[in-house]
C-alpha cells in the first residue's frame, strides 16, 4: 500500500464520525494538513509508522529468503554489494552442471557448503574449494536474511509504497492501530492501549518467515572478515 493509504486508514479509525473522506485528493491537495483536527496527527504520523515497522522486526524478525547467484567475473567470490535487500547469509548450496549444445544438465548438488562472508564488502568466498574452473556451469543458491528497511526521512507519501520494503500487506493493514495507540495516548489512554495491544497481539500471532524450513537446516559455519 502507498504511505498515504496507511495514513488514511489511521485517520479513519481515529476520526470515524467526521465528514472527511480521507481520500487521495484530500491528501494530495494538502486539505488534511490545513485542517486543525488532523494536522497534528499527520505531522507525527511518519515517525509513528516507522516505529510500527521497527516493532514488526522486533517481534517477527527479518524474512529469510533465497536466490540464485553466480561468481563474479574473476571467479573468486559472490558479490552482494548491489543487492539492496541482502542482509546476512545463512546457507549456501552449490549446483554444478554440464553443458552440451547449449543444453545444461544438473550433475551435482552440494548442500550447506562452507564459506567465508566478508560483511564489509558483502561478499562470499570459498576457501576450501575452487569453483572458478566451472565457469557458467556452476550456480549458488544462497539463503539469507533480508535486510531491515524502513521509511526514509524524506519521502513522498503519495508514491512511496511499503511493498517496496517487503512489509507484508497484512501487517500494513494493522499499522494504523499502532499509530492510533501512539497518537491517542494522551487524549484517550484506554482506547490507545486497546489499539496498541491489537497490533502487538497480531504480530505475536505471525509465524517467523521460513521458520519451518530453517529448523531443518544445519547452519553453515560463517566467519566475518574485517579486511
Amino acid at each position: 500500500m502507498k504511505l498515504w493509504q496507511i495514513k488514511a486508514m489511521s485517520l479513519r479509525i481515529m476520526f470515524a464520525d467526521t465528514g472527511i473522506q480521507f481520500s487521495e485528493e484530500e491528501f494530495s491537495s494538502g486539505v488534511l494538513l490545513a485542517n486543525g483536527n488532523t494536522r497534528e496527527k499527520l505531522i507525527r504520523m511518519d515517525d509513528s509508522i516507522r516505529r510500527a515497522i521497527d516493532r514488526y522486526y522486533d517481534v517477527v524478525g527479518e524474512a529469510r529468503v533465497f536466490d540464485t547467484f553466480s561468481l563474479d567475473e574473476t571467479g573468486q567470490y559472490i558479490d552482494f554489494a548491489d543487492k539492496l535487500d541482502f542482509g546476512y547469509p545463512e546457507r549456501v548450496d552449490v549446483k554444478i552442471y554440464s553443458s552440451y549444445n547449449d543444453v545444461k544438465t544438473l550433475r551435482l548438488t552440494k548442500t550447506q557448503v562452507d564459506y567465508v562472508y566478508d560483511s564489509i564488502r558483502k561478499r562470499i568466498y570459498f576457501e576450501y574449494e575452487d569453483y572458478s574452473g566451472y565457469g557458467e556451469n556452476v550456480s549458488f543458491v544462497v539463503w539469507y536474511k533480508r535486510a531491515k528497511s524502513n521509511i526514509p526521512e524524506s519521502v513522498d507519501e503519495m508514491t512511496y509504497d511499503l511493498n517496496d520494503i517487503f512489509i507484508p500487506e497484512e501487517v500494513q493493514r494493522m499499522i494504523p492501530y499502532f499509530v492510533k495507540g501512539e497518537l491517542y495516548e494522551e487524549d484517550e489512554p484506554a482506547m490507545a492501549q486497546t489499539a496498541y495491544a491489537m497490533y502487538i497481539n497480531f504480530l505475536s500471532g505471525l509465524k517467523r518467515p521460513f521458520n519451518k524450513v530453517q529448523t531443518k537446516v544445519r547452519r553453515s559455519q560463517i566467519f566475518n572478515k574485517n579486511n
